[in-house]
């Protein structure tokens, strides 16, 4: 059985075929590199909460016998990162908190799939990508070098045509995405009791808006009791109707290191 993730309604992710599409549609289909499938895999697993890069190494690379690098790192989730953006534009489902870790943040539904070619698939959303097995042909007498060259004349087209394709594709792939993940800066807003406010993706942010937006959702921090650092992201650009509000906080223990980190995410819709 395989397992077929639905992400925020409609970007359905084949785990075993490492394919992301929209409503599983054939031609909205994007294949992706396998280490930004395992990371999407790991994201998806810890979805709501933040994973540290160094967990993410160890599960993505290092527990596959991989070398782990943050190189690597910065590299693939820039791929899954803008593929998910091009399926689902305006859509923010992964958030990089600088120097601390990825928060993975989207509604998911898991199906299970039965690629086995003799069953039938249960809807005409799930994409099939096991091919059928060739029917044997018949035996034949073993073909002489003379008559097997016009075969090879006919074939060698189609693997010029197909390395050729191969190569145009792996072309559009490297200028469509950049080989680093955008830096993401964190500027310190205000604290309150225990609390530091950071806002992060240059979100253009007051210290009563960003009370106000608390106020708004019923968050509650308790700075009084725990020390905690809080990161906020706003989008709510002129003429779209997506409006996205994004609060992170995490625990920090005497020696400065976070114990437990919590986040919520908040969608409206606007008329425009």
């Amino acid at each position: 059985m395989n397992k077929l993730y639905i992400l925020e309604g409609c970007i359905y992710f084949d785990e075993q075929a490492m394919a992301l599409s929209i409503n599983g549609e054939q031609e909205n289909t994007i294949i992706l590199p396998a280490p930004s499938a395992r990371l999407l895999s790991e994201l998806i697993k810890t979805n709501g909460t933040m994973v540290t890069r160094e967990e993410l190494l160890v599960r993505v690379w290092e527990d596959y016998g991989y070398r782990a690098s943050n190189s690597n790192l910065n590299n693939y989730l820039s791929i899954l990162r803008r593929s998910l953006t091009s399926l689902l534009p305006q859509t923010i489902l992964i958030t990089t908190l600088p120097k601390k870790g990825i928060v993975f943040q989207a509604n998911i539904e898991e199906c299970s799939v039965n690629t086995h070619q003799n069953e039938p698939a249960e809807s005409t959303a799930i994409i099939e990508y096991e091919e059928p097995e060739p029917t044997p042909e018949p035996e034949s007498e073993p073909e002489t070098g003379a008559a097997l060259l016009p075969k090879w004349r006919k074939i060698t087209p189609k693997i010029v045509l197909f390395a050729s394709i191969g190569l145009l594709f792996s072309a559009a792939i490297w200028s469509f995405f950049p080989t680093s993940l955008p830096v993401m800066s964190e500027r310190h807003l205000f604290t309150l009791s225990q609390c530091r406010f950071y806002l992060i993706q240059d979100t253009p942010l007051s210290q009563n808006e960003v009370l106000s937006i608390m106020d708004k959702y019923d968050i509650s921090l308790n700075c009084d009791s725990y020390p905690r650092d809080v990161f906020v992201t706003h989008y709510d650009e002129t003429g779209k109707r997506r409006v996205m509000t994004f609060f992170a906080w995490c625990q920090r223990d005497d020696n400065g290191k976070y114990t437990r980190c919590e986040n919520i995410k908040k969608v409206s819709w606007r008329r425009v």
